[in-house]
């Protein structure tokens, strides 16, 4: 078994599921494992049963309080010589861009045009990488969205925390993965494409 977590709307989940990839998502319609991370005890899974894990721009929409917890739970769900891939937004290439004074980057474009009538300033465009309102229908309407944050260093510490050794941890690149399941990368729509603003790190087991 493969395991996608937060697999989007566009994750074409009958074409996948062939090849024996199956899904974690808090919307009945596209998570064969219907989880709320808010609520996160564990994954319904065996020790040592999943080939490896994908999960793209979705841990930090995964409270403090608990991304320890699923960082471990993936750790104890994967077999032995299997693959942890996560990425997300890198704070680091916006913080850059923020003190640069840049509104021009694609991201900040982005946020405030969708933000257009509270006229965002270039920090509440920065923000966002933190700490963001959700527009996930699914969730409540109060929820938050972004709500954790890495660098690199930070990123590979929770993956040692959770028992990946450090010579298992590396930092990757967009559609560079030494775990051949991740081949889809680019092929489908997905925030992981926004590779002028992610962070790539990926573990073995």
């Amino acid at each position: 078994m493969k395991l996608h977590i937060g697999p989007g709307a566009k994750w074409n989940k009958k074409k996948y599921s062939k090849e024996g990839w199956k899904t974690v998502d808090i919307d009945p319609k596209r998570g064969d494992y219907i989880i709320n991370f808010q609520n996160f005890k564990g994954f319904p899974i065996k020790n040592n049963t999943v080939d490896c894990i994908y999960a793209s721009h979705v841990f930090e929409h995964i409270s403090i309080y608990k991304i320890d917890l699923i960082f471990k739970e993936c750790y104890r769900i994967l077999k032995k010589d299997g693959w942890l891939r996560v990425i997300v937004p890198n704070p680091r290439i916006s913080m850059i861009e923020y003190l640069n004074g840049n509104y021009d980057f694609k991201l900040f474009k982005r946020r405030k045009e969708r933000r257009l009538k509270e006229n965002y300033t270039l920090f509440e465009c920065l923000k966002e990488d933190f700490i963001s309102r959700t527009q996930q229908d699914c969730l409540e309407k109060f929820q938050l969205s972004h709500q954790n944050a890495w660098d690199e260093e930070t990123l590979i510490k929770d993956f040692n925390k959770s028992g990946f050794v450090k010579d298992n941890i590396f930092v990757s690149k967009f559609k560079e993965s030494k775990c051949p399941f991740f081949y889809f990368e680019a092929t489908e729509d997905s925030e992981a494409n926004e590779d002028y603003r992610s962070l790539y790190v990926e573990g073995k087991k």
